[in-house]
């Protein structure tokens, strides 16, 4: 498989510099089954026939050749227009976020979400993490797993405060220690995708509904 690292504008990005992930190979996927518009947007043949895949992922390569995951690129994340009822100021809202930066590393919700799930208690019946910032973090990027679950029958009867130190002793087990819910466990009565996201646009915080509403 051959990469190439390229700048918005398609150029090749210098060593050091963050530039967009481009993959060419025998393994790469010819493209979206049935959706011709997300595979032209994705998929690039050049002049010598090669098909590459545009990953959507910043990289930059050091000298040395090797290469480093620096973030998603926010100008091709997928998004979903909302209605915003509940905020006079706004009409509708552009929800998008693939991960979270926790001390500097990548953290997928949806994996911490899995994680969660895959209690073999079947505590929950439904979860969301969202970055949060605690008391006294300062930055951007300054946040910390937090999540709201839906708890099942049986977590019902087990009781909140054993669930929360069962899925905190779960989650500790399974993932690496920069994933751990130190913003704590929340519980719902439902999760809706809108609540799982709203965190990443920060602009719009006075307008989140509170997430057991």
């Amino acid at each position: 498989m051959d990469a190439r690292i390229l700048r918005e504008d398609g150029t090749e990005a210098a060593d050091g510099e963050t530039g967009e992930l481009w993959l060419t190979g025998g393994n790469i996927a010819l493209g979206y089954w049935g959706n011709p518009e997300a595979t032209a947007e994705t998929f690039f043949e050049d002049e010598q026939g090669r098909r590459w895949l545009k990953t959507g992922d910043c990289f930059k390569v050091d000298k040395a050749g090797f290469f480093f995951f620096e973030d998603r690129m926010k100008v091709r994340c997928a998004f979903t227009l909302f209605p915003v009822p509940w905020c006079s100021s706004i009409t509708h809202i552009l929800v998008v976020q693939d991960t979270l930066k926790v001390n500097g590393m990548q953290v997928s919700p949806a994996e911490l979400e899995v994680a969660l799930l895959d209690h073999p208690d079947r505590l929950i019946i439904d979860a969301a993490v969202a970055g949060v910032a605690l008391k006294g973090m300062d930055g951007q990027d300054a946040k910390v797993p937090k999540a709201w679950v839906v708890l099942s029958p049986h977590g019902r009867k087990t009781g909140k405060r054993k669930v929360a130190e069962e899925l905190e002793a779960w989650t500790k087990k399974a993932l690496s220690k920069y994933k751990w819910l130190k913003g704590g466990i929340d519980f719902v009565d439902e999760v809706h995708d809108l609540s799982r996201r709203l965190v990443s646009v920060p602009s719009y915080t006075d307008c989140v509904p509170p997430l057991d509403s």
